[in-house]
């Protein structure tokens, strides 16, 4: 079992690994694993398939009463809610509370939470205060600044200048393709 966790989480497969969870938990629905839980938990976070995690919390009543199951779920919780300060909090309070794989999954989400705040940021910023981005991406200072100058972003005294994320050309489509899907339409409504 074990095994086929660690392929997962080597491949990234945050699906999957949701998925082989929910597998699990079928499988041994009368004795509910907490660990299988928190990794379950973890894993519908960094797929970002936040109903997932929404209904596995609700289906394991019985895990209600583990600290660090609830403790995954309080960043499942401030995600929903979209409270990105209380994301930031809920992360920290949850790697302070688990070990192991789970932490590992935790500290992935962390960067993920992060690098997202930082595309973000870098979409709706020409500068920002280095304090202003420590709280949006919820870090320290110093830790901010290392990090952003480290992805190319310059340092103005105490201003960041952010270099915006570089965006994937939309591919137009084409006149026979349009034709192809009108004749479709036409002959679905016939």
């Amino acid at each position: 079992m074990f095994f086929f966790f660690k392929l997962l989480i080597a491949s990234r497969d945050w699906v999957g690994l949701a998925q082989h969870c929910e597998e699990v938990e079928l499988r041994d629905w009368q004795t509910q694993d907490a660990l299988n839980g928190r990794i379950g938990m973890a894993a519908c976070l960094l797929a970002s398939d936040l109903n997932r995690a929404r209904f596995l919390w609700k289906r394991s009543t019985s895990l209600h009463g583990d600290a660090q199951f609830m403790a995954v779920w309080g960043v499942g919780r401030a995600m929903w809610t979209k409270d990105q300060p209380g994301v930031h909090t809920a992360l920290t309070a949850a790697l302070a509370a688990s070990d192991g794989v789970v932490a590992q999954l935790l500290h992935l989400l962390q960067e993920a939470v992060q690098d997202d705040s930082m595309k973000l940021i870098a979409l709706a910023y020409e500068t920002i205060k280095v304090s202003d981005a420590a709280a949006l991406l919820g870090m320290s200072d110093a830790a901010t600044t290392e990090r952003c100058t480290a992805a190319g972003w310059a340092l103005e005294a105490t201003m960041l200048r952010p270099v915006a994320p570089e965006v994937a050309s939309s591919s137009a489509v084409s006149q026979d393709s349009l034709k192809r899907l009108t004749a479709h339409m036409i002959e679905l409504d016939a």
